[in-house]
């Protein structure tokens, strides 16, 4: 099984660097020749020396700012611009795991998760919309893919793959790209959308966040589902029904069960806050 992904740790392990690297330049390169030319011009300024040329104080300052006896300063400088990166890398790092973003898994991450086959977060499904018993492309299957993904919606989130089944095997999603207008990822996520907003809410689109891999030279989606603050139904016929993930299985409640299930949760969401 192999993943043609950058692994999560070596990308912000590069992106730490470029972002301490890109600072001590700048620091370097920028800010300690401007600052020079600034505080020589502030300078002759100073002294009554208004018509002296700036561009003459411009260069004489620049190439002094490189020059063996203002190396201290511009260790000085070096350390304010690596500062400075490190604190980008921070505050991006922190705003892409805000937004859901940063949601790529190592593969390492990705293996384990498959290997420990479907739990109440965990859910796989071999394809969107592709019969592979009847070997066609067959658009009630999608029926599945809601229910699932309302069912961790309304549990506690989590992780569905699309073009892995239940013992771990990859189908991959080639057979859903050929049924789609668009026959690639980015049809594949409009539609997964598309579906979501006409059956769930278009509200609950942002809540979704899709990734693609390959494994075993066959591309899958995987989408991290993060809980809504209010209950999800599926829109089946004139109906609409509230599904559950529970366990290793997505199950429908009937008005009773729904009514206590949404009482409790809600009860839950007060105490913790």
């Amino acid at each position: 099984m192999t993943i043609f992904k950058t692994n999560r740790h070596n990308f912000l392990g590069k992106q730490f660097i470029l972002y301490i690297l890109s600072g001590a330049a700048i620091g370097y390169f920028i800010l300690h020749p401007l600052t020079m030319v600034i505080y020589g011009w502030y300078g002759h300024l100073h002294d009554g020396m208004h018509d002296y040329p700036f561009w003459r104080t411009f260069f004489n300052h620049i190439i002094h700012s490189f020059s063996f006896h203002m190396v201290p300063m511009s260790v000085f400088y070096i350390i304010i611009g690596s500062l400075s990166g490190l604190g980008l890398t921070i505050y991006f790092n922190t705003l892409r795991k805000r937004d859901g973003t940063q949601s790529q898994l190592s593969f390492a991450d990705l293996k384990e998760l498959i290997r420990n086959g479907e739990t109440q977060t965990v859910a796989m499904l071999p394809s969107l919309r592709y019969d592979y018993r009847q070997v066609t492309t067959n658009t009630s299957i999608e029926t599945i893919v809601i229910r699932t993904i309302a069912g961790m919606l309304n549990a506690k989130g989590g992780r569905l793959f699309i073009g892995v089944n239940k013992f771990g095997e990859i189908p991959g999603l080639a057979n859903d790209y050929y049924s789609l207008k668009n026959k690639d990822k980015i049809g594949f996520e409009q539609r997964i959308m598309l579906i979501v907003a006409n059956n769930l809410g278009a509200d609950i689109c942002s809540l979704l966040h899709l990734n693609f891999y390959i494994l075993d030279d066959r591309e899958i989606c995987l989408i991290r589902i993060s809980p809504p603050q209010r209950p999800v139904f599926v829109k089946e016929n004139n109906n609409t029904v509230f599904y559950l993930r529970m366990g290793n299985t997505t199950k429908p409640l009937n008005t009773k069960e729904t009514l206590t299930y949404v009482t409790e949760k809600k009860k839950k969401q007060v105490l913790n806050v």
